[in-house]
């Protein structure tokens, strides 16, 4: 039989790191597959080689969570903005516009300038936004027949 752990390095290092990061695989199979002993994997992992792909890699897992975040924040700003301008159900439009306000990010100083040209308009935009969700808190709620 021929000693399939002759190798020095991961096949693939960065399939190697996915599997780590997935966690569905034990270190000796994931050795195996590697074409790697258990002890070359983990002298490999310990390497500065692996330690900086680990880093580029966890700043890329770490980029796709802000991405999907900020995704799904958009998503619910949407919703609740639809909420808020809905005048059949007062105490929910009152919550989601509170909901509207906690979810609007600090707004720059006065005198900073803005990185893009565009944002000028969006935070003037999302300024009457605010205002016009804070006036309608400030609205006496009448009660309904439900």
């Amino acid at each position: 039989m021929i000693n399939q752990h002759k190798r020095r390095t991961p096949k693939d290092p960065d399939d190697l790191i996915a599997s780590l990061a997935d966690q569905s695989i034990n270190l000796t199979d994931l050795a195996e597959e590697q074409s790697i002993s258990p002890a070359t994997l983990l002298r490999w992992c310990a390497s500065d080689t692996a330690r900086k792909r680990f880093e580029r890699h966890a700043a890329i897992y770490a980029r796709a969570a802000q991405l999907a975040l900020s995704r799904a924040s958009a998503h619910a700003a949407h919703a609740l903005l639809k909420l808020a301008l809905d005048n059949a159900a007062p105490e929910t439009a009152r919550k989601a516009c509170v909901d509207l306000i906690k979810l609007a990010p600090p707004h720059a100083p006065p005198n900073t300038p803005l990185s893009h040209p565009a944002q000028s308009h969006a935070v003037q935009d999302d300024e009457a936004l605010i205002s016009a969700l804070s006036e309608k808190l400030t609205q006496p709620i009448e009660p309904t027949d439900n």
